[in-house]
Order: C-alpha cells, then structure tokens, then sequence
C-alpha cells in the first residue's frame, strides 16, 4: 500500500503496523526525516529502544539482511534493520529478498531506502526496485514516496525547519538565506544548524545573522558578481570572482553561471519593459511565457520571479543594465565559451580569460591585450532571452 508522505510530515513519528516500509525520493533529507519517524515509532511500540542495524544495498545480500533481523537484542526490545539505497542490490538478492518479506516476523521492522522511480523503457513504466520486490512490498508492506524539493518550496521549509527547533526568522531572513544557500535542501540543513546554534538564546534569526553566517553558494556569489558589473565596480566584481575560484569552482562552470544570470536579467528587462513584472506582483501572459521564454527550468526566469524577494533584486539588476550592455555581455560570454572550447583562439590561462571578462563587462570596456580571439556576432534580443 501507499502511504501519502504529507500523513508522515505531520507528525514527531510513525508507528509502523507493518514489517516492511520503503521510503523512496530524490530528496535525501526528507527521507531520512521519514526513517527516523518510523525509528521513533518502533520505540514507542516496543516500549524501549529497538536494536537498530543498518546496511547498504551496495554489496548486500538477502542472507544479511534475513541474519539481522533474527539477531534480536538480548533487552527484547525488537529490532529495525534499515536498508538503505536498496535499488543498487544486486537483481539476484532482490528476487531472494521478494522472497523474505512475507516472511518477517512480529517484533522486526525492515526499512528500505531508495531513489525516486525512474522509467524503465523494456516495460514502458517506472519503477524504483526489481518487479519482484516492488511487487512483493505493495503486497505486504507499505510504500512513502517524499516529494521533489522545489525552489517555492525552499523559505517554507526554513521558516518551519526554524519554528521545529525553537528559533523565529526575522521578515526576509528565511528568504536571504535561500538567495545565498541555494535551494538544495541538504545544504540548508547544514546552513540552518549552523544559523540556530549561533542563535543560542536569542532564538531568533535575522538577516544579519544570515548574512554573517551562511556560506554562500556560487549562484549566489555570481549574484554579487553582477550586482558589482551592473554597478560598475570592477574591483568588487573581481573579488567575488576570486572567491569562486579560490573555493574550487571551474572556469566553465563560473562561465556558466554567468551567463544563465545575463540571461535571466534579460528576461526580467523584457517582461519588465512591457508592464508584466512589477515589483508588486507578477502577470505575465501565458502565451508570452510558452513563446517568448525558455522552456528549461533553470533558465526560465518565471521559477525566480514568483519569489517576491528575489524578483526585487532582479528587477533592481534589470534597471542597472542597458540592452547594450546585456548584448555586449552575452556576446562577450560566448566569445569566452568558445575560447575554452578551442573553438575560436587559445587559452592558456583560464582564469585570466574570466578575470578579463568581468573586467570588461564591469569598467564597460575591454581591457587592452588579451589572451583569446572572438568575432562579434549578431543577437536579437529576444533569441537572448530563450
């Protein structure tokens, strides 16, 4: 059976009533959030603290898993044996264990882990373990899928993960620490146990806090890096160049970010320009949308605007950058690009081709002498933004 995930997120812990659970998702977190709950109930039930084993799919097989959950602790009080990542065992140990499920006993509780279901193309459907054992676990036990993690998702999550512990976020706090952390809900675990332990008895987090605190993701650093270009400050822009490459992030994967950020600044401009993005709201037709913008997520900047704290910092990037300059950038990007793919000149120093480029981008004019070639080339503005 299926168990809907938002009957498990309401509570401190699930008391299972059947020997077998498989959690599955891509988002680690809220599996292991699940797990744990299922832990919490399986002590409650037991009255005690049950033997907890766990295991890796990698490299186990059925026989270890059956030889665990028979080694009961001497207390008495039950035993849970937590397979995790239970999609990479070997097909062969998954069939065995198909075969084990009906089998477990009253007082043992076996917890499958495993990522979110993908599509099989033999059988023209998804799934998440061999046919045999998922089979057998819709049979006997009880299936939670946890639910993708998006972007809008992201400040509700703080603002709660926050209330849980204790801790309030300041107004925009929540949002702030999502703009520098990203919206990888592992990373804003870590960036909140960090921002609650240097709350102590305050137990109240503001935007300082945040500020002062979190570790910034390199989208966010490339925030501050356009923010400088757009206010002409090379130096700042430099900067925050060198912190992304003194952290290890590589020439490509800044370039990258630099031009998805361009790329989105231009799309704001242009919804902007024609009334559909304000800083009170959004109301961007839905033809202009399907025609007009990207159809990647990632590069689409209707999943950032709907943020009403991030829509202010890019509508205030819009206004810093003329069409001129957005077309000079993006053509300076590609020029960069095709560099480092020996396409058009030679690199020899990748980090002086990125450091030249936001200078130029940041003083408004190219700097003298270089170390890569580029032709200019004609971009509409709209085929910019797509």
């Amino acid at each position: 059976m299926d168990l809907p995930y938002l009957k498990t997120s309401r509570q401190k812990k699930v008391v299972p009533d059947h020997t077998v659970y498989l959690v599955y998702g891509r988002e680690e977190v809220l599996v292991e959030d699940v797990v744990a709950k299922l832990v919490a109930g399986a002590r409650e039930a037991a009255g005690g603290d049950p033997d907890v084993q766990v295991l890796h799919g990698g490299g186990t097989t059925c026989e270890q898993v059956a030889s665990e959950l028979a080694n009961f602790s001497l207390m008495g009080m039950g035993k849970v044996v937590i397979l995790r990542a239970a999609h990479q065992m070997r097909a062969p140990e998954q069939a065995r264990l198909a075969a084990l499920l009906p089998r477990i006993g009253p007082g043992s509780l076996l917890i499958l882990t495993a990522d979110e279901a993908t599509y099989d193309s033999r059988t023209r459907k998804k799934r998440i373990l061999s046919d045999k054992l998922e089979t057998a676990l819709r049979d006997v036990g009880v299936l939670i899928e946890v639910p993708t993690f998006r972007e809008q998702d992201a400040e509700r999550w703080v603002v709660a993960a926050a209330k849980e512990a204790g801790v309030t976020m300041e107004p925009n706090a929540a949002a702030q620490m999502v703009l520098l952390a990203g919206a990888d809900l592992t990373r804003l675990r870590n960036e909140l146990e960090k921002l609650i332990a240097y709350a102590g008895a305050e137990k109240s987090i503001s935007v300082a806090d945040v500020n002062l605190v979190v570790t910034r993701s390199p989208e966010a650093t490339v925030f501050e890096l356009i923010d400088a270009i757009g206010d002409r400050r090379p130096d700042t822009a430099l900067a925050a160049l060198k912190v992304l490459l003194d952290a290890g992030e590589a020439e490509p994967k800044i370039l990258a970010l630099i031009a998805r950020q361009i790329r989105l600044i231009w799309q704001t401009k242009y919804l902007a320009e024609r009334g559909y993005l304000k800083r009170s709201g959004v109301q961007v037709p839905a033809e202009v949308a399907r025609d007009l913008l990207p159809k990647d997520r990632s590069t689409n900047v209707m999943t950032q605007v709907q943020r009403p704290f991030l829509r202010e910092k890019l509508l205030r990037q819009a206004g810093a950058f003329s069409w001129d300059a957005l077309h000079r950038g993006l053509e300076r990007v590609l020029a960069a690009d095709l560099a480092f793919k020996g396409i058009e000149g030679e690199v020899d120093n990748p980090r002086l081709v990125l450091e030249m480029l936001v200078l130029e981008l940041a003083s408004g004019r190219r700097p003298a002498g270089g170390t890569y070639r580029e032709k200019a080339r004609p971009l509409s503005r709209e085929a910019a933004g797509r």
